[in-house]
Order: structure tokens, then C-alpha cells, then sequence
């Protein structure tokens, strides 16, 4: 699976919330380059960060998964 697709999941939603990455990582604390690069792959996600995001965009931990897929 692409990254990309990956991530579209979470993309949507942060587009639905926020309307921008940008928007988005000020909330998380977090910086727009840094959260590219998590979202392309090229970064991997801690339990915390997934935490936030979760809190942040209010998805249930138990659907974490759903928007955080793991590596393979």
C-alpha cells in the first residue's frame, strides 16, 4: 500500500478539522515539516504523537489504527 493511501484516512480528517496540514500541526505542537514527513512515510509516528493527533481530531484510541496504520 502506497503511503499515501496510507494516510488518506487521517489526511481527510485533518482536512475536515483544520482545513490545512499547517493548521493542524500548530494545534499539534508539531512542525509542518515534521508532520510532512510523518504523513509521506518518511517519519514514523510515537505512541504519543498518535495520542495527541487522536485527542486532538477526536478519534477514539481504539480507532487509532484505522488512521495511524502500522509499517511493513
Amino acid at each position: 500500500m502506497e503511503t499515501m493511501d496510507r494516510y488518506a484516512p487521517l489526511c481527510n480528517e485533518i482536512r475536515k478539522k483544520f482545513r490545512t496540514m499547517r493548521a493542524f500541526s500548530a494545534a499539534l505542537n508539531m512542525h509542518p515539516s515534521t508532520l510532512s514527513a510523518k504523513v509521506n512515510g518518511g517519519s514514523q509516528w510515537t505512541f504519543d504523537e498518535v495520542a495527541r493527533a487522536c485527542q486532538i481530531l477526536g478519534i477514539p484510541l481504539a480507532e487509532a489504527s484505522l488512521y495511524f496504520p502500522p509499517r511493513v
